[in-house]
């Protein structure tokens, strides 16, 4: 499982590299891209557990699912300013090894160099971010994260990457849309 994952990921930072000579930044997590429409998902996400995130009601969220060695995820795209449009993923990983960790660290690390500390919570979470560009300009950031120990807290791997300018448009048009409808009232 885990060379099914190395090898996924290794592929995804080769691709990018070659295929765009100036794009030095992958834009996806596992099978799925960054600005890429979900409607080329259906097949790995479940439609029918659409939602709407409390902290982020200009967004469609929903959980993925038959991804080979990842245990649970989620993708998130806008529904005002660019309707469909990829903003963020996440997945958690089957594997929950140490090994994993620190095999995906090695690999993003090699790509983009030492990432920020993104926190150790108590001993029971540990982070790393990576804030680049993207050829366009946009902010990318990619963060690895590992859950240790803790009350409620399930231990595990997981990769999740989002462009915080294109939350921003959708939070922005949703903001203009809701006080469009109160002008209305």
């Amino acid at each position: 499982m885990i060379k099914r994952i190395l090898c996924v990921l290794a592929f995804t930072l080769l691709t990018a590299t070659a295929a765009h000579a100036d794009f030095r930044l992958p834009k996806n997590v596992g099978d799925f891209v960054l600005g890429d429409d979900i409607s080329n998902y259906t097949e790995l996400v479940d439609m029918g557990s659409l939602t709407t995130p409390a902290n982020h009601p200009y967004a469609s969220q929903v959980k993925v699912k038959n991804i080979p060695g990842v245990k649970s995820g989620y993708v998130s795209f806008g529904d005002c300013a660019h309707p469909g449009r990829i903003f963020r993923i996440k997945l958690k990983y089957e594997d929950a090894s140490d090994k994993l960790f620190h095999r995906i660290m090695a690999i993003y690390t090699n790509a983009y160099g030492m990432p920020e500390s993104w926190g150790d919570v108590e001993e029971t979470f540990e982070g790393w971010k990576w804030s680049l560009k993207d050829d366009y300009g946009n902010e990318v950031n990619i963060i690895l994260e590992r859950y240790l120990r803790g009350e409620g807290v399930e231990p595990g791997v997981s990769l999740r990457a989002y462009i915080p300018s294109y939350r921003q448009a959708e939070r922005e048009c949703w903001l203009r849309h809701a006080k469009d409808a109160k002008k209305k009232k």
